[in-house]
């Protein structure tokens, strides 16, 4: 396992795949959602999902990169929180 980003670098979406296991992808039956779910080296899990409201405009692969970026998005808020509250514990 690679070292932990630097927190300046949180918005790094390279920095951030660091914590991540595995990801596993969901289309929601008889709809057009995308549920990406991330399992991170620590075994946290977070989700995002996508949606395309046309059926003839739905496409796998877009909704699973949208929900992709939704879940690393949501990933991205929990490590800059966890850094944060790292750093403070540091100073106390």
């Amino acid at each position: 396992m690679s070292s932990n980003p630097k927190p300046e670098s949180l918005g790094d979406d390279e920095a951030l795949e660091r914590y991540i296991r595995r990801v596993h992808y969901n289309r929601v039956k008889h709809t057009n959602t995308t549920v990406c779910t991330i399992i991170t080296v620590c075994g946290w899990t977070t989700t995002g999902s996508s949606y395309c409201y046309s059926d003839k405009d739905f496409d796998l692969e877009t909704g699973r990169k949208l929900a992709y970026e939704s879940a690393l998005h949501s990933l991205r808020g929990a490590v800059a929180f966890h850094t944060m509250m790292d750093a403070r514990s540091r100073l106390v």
